[in-house]
């Protein structure tokens, strides 16, 4: 049986890198004593799969893995509650669901996801008060423009493109978090962006560019990204990436919630 399991990534895990999360969860499912069905083969491994690995240094409330079980029995309730008791207290379950035997793994349908973007509680002097007070309004000035042409890099090339079509939102949007004593940022910035395998956009290509904008410098280690959830597009074309003003426009539904 596959079941979609949702969880969160916060404190001191964000340092952890992918390869070493899927272990984490691994030896979770030994510890709680749910079999997980094995591939076949010289060198079996567990069937587990990731909706997009996270970067380092990252956060999460919306990340997704896959997995298949031996026993066809359980409850996404029981699951829910033998894994979670395996959870460190910084990585933590938000919902396992149930998914039909045909089932497409999360990371080939993933095709968006929602970022929050906000400055570092300890770098808070290096803002003026009008960056936070305009955060909105330069926004709105940043998404209106004709073209966000950005540098893109790979492994072995770079090039420059066009990513306003792929940025499904961008706006400025009050810190819930945010306490009186000015120790966190009053607002922040919210981007859902195209992602998966055929075109992936970064936060961080995106906050780059908002800087350039804004025409102050921008420093990478300044911000805090946190992942808050990840969409399949019910109009999915197989090599093809659906925005709000394709001729086939995106139909997005959170991965929970697609099957």
């Amino acid at each position: 049986m596959k079941y979609r399991i949702k969880f969160s990534k916060h404190g001191s895990m964000k340092f952890i890198g992918h390869l070493d999360v899927m272990r984490y969860f691994q030896k979770a499912f030994r510890r709680s004593k749910i079999e997980v069905k094995l591939s076949e083969g010289f060198s079996p491994h567990q069937i587990m799969s990731f909706a997009s690995p996270l970067g380092i240094g990252l956060t999460t409330d919306g990340d997704y893995l896959d997995v298949t079980l031996v026993d066809d029995t359980l409850t996404t309730d029981y699951i829910f509650e033998k894994l979670q008791a395996e959870m460190n207290g910084e990585i933590n379950l938000v919902h396992v669901s149930e998914l039909s035997d045909d089932a497409k793994n999360s990371m080939s349908i993933v095709c968006a996801c929602d970022y929050e973007v906000f400055v570092k509680p300890d770098k808070l002097s290096k803002f003026s008060k009008e960056y936070f007070s305009n955060l909105s309004e330069n926004a709105e000035k940043f998404l209106e423009q004709e073209t966000i042409v950005v540098t893109k890099k790979t492994k072995k090339s770079e090039k420059e493109m066009d990513i306003k079509e792929y940025i499904y939102e961008f706006r400025g949007v009050e810190n819930k978090a945010h306490s009186s004593d000015d120790s966190t940022p009053p607002n922040l910035l919210f981007m859902r962006l195209t992602s998966g395998s055929v075109l992936n956009i970064k936060p961080e290509l995106v906050m780059e560019s908002f800087c350039k904008f804004l025409s102050i410098p921008y420093d990478f280690l300044d911000y805090q990204i946190n992942r808050t959830e990840m969409y399949a597009d019910k109009n999915a074309v197989k090599g093809q990436v659906n925005t709000l003003t394709s001729e086939i426009k995106c139909d997005l539904v959170p991965l929970e919630d697609f099957n």
